[in-house]
């Protein structure tokens, strides 16, 4: 008899590649700083608690003193100390070169810095990669297929067996919930919207009154 399937979170997160999208400034960084904590304390997120989990967080857009100021309400929020974290490491990597994937006379390549993210999951036996975000990390084209699907595939393959949570930006399309090709629906497992309106919300006026303190996280796509 086959195993049974292994879930992080509850039918929301597993060990394979998930998906968070959202546009600018809604608070996807918030978010995923403090699910990482929560998994590596082993404290109940929007599920039930699980067993603490390495995570390893690669921050590019903030720098160490923000992010540093956030960790601090995070933690007073769910009151734990930094002691706490052994089990949390928070990369940051404003201001350093983090492309991995990018092009070289049109043709998809991995640069050097997909081997300093190797041996990071490995020397900190990395349950779970949080790249914050593609727009970093990714540098091909993301419209092409081919180059989305390696990107994913290729991410996966150097954790091993840990699993990616890659964080996104949708286009300007109306009602884009991602930006690129839709092989980033397709490659990803799982995927994530958040946003301050239900995602089939269809009242697309600015204008509109509503309750900034809310955000709404939906599974907008699940492949078990």
């Amino acid at each position: 008899e086959p195993p049974p399937f292994d879930w992080l979170l509850e039918h929301w997160l597993s060990w394979h590649p998930t998906l968070l999208a959202g546009r600018g400034g809604i608070g996807k960084s918030l978010l995923i700083q403090q699910l990482g904590t929560q998994l590596a304390c082993g404290l109940p997120t929007w599920c039930a608690a699980v067993a603490s989990v390495q995570v390893l967080y690669w921050a590019c857009e903030d720098d160490h003193d923000q992010l540093w100021r956030r960790q601090a309400k995070i933690c007073a929020h769910l009151q734990v100390g930094m002691s706490a974290l052994g089990n949390f490491r928070v990369d940051a990597r404003h201001g350093f070169e983090n492309t991995l994937l990018s092009t070289e006379f049109g043709r998809p390549m991995w640069t050097g810095q997909i081997e300093l993210l190797r041996e990071q999951v490995n020397d900190l036996k990395t349950d779970i990669l949080i790249l914050d975000n593609l727009g970093h990390t990714f540098g091909a084209n993301e419209n092409v297929r081919h180059d989305v699907t390696m990107f994913v595939n290729g991410i996966c393959g150097a954790c091993g067996r840990a699993t990616p949570i890659m964080l996104g930006h949708p286009s300007r399309g109306a009602g884009s919930e991602f930006s690129g090709s839709s092989a980033w629906e397709n490659a990803v497992r799982m995927r994530w919207w958040f946003s301050d309106r239900l995602p089939d919300d269809k009242d697309n006026d600015p204008e509109a009154d509503r309750d900034d303190s809310i955000r709404y996280l939906s599974k907008r796509k699940t492949n078990y």
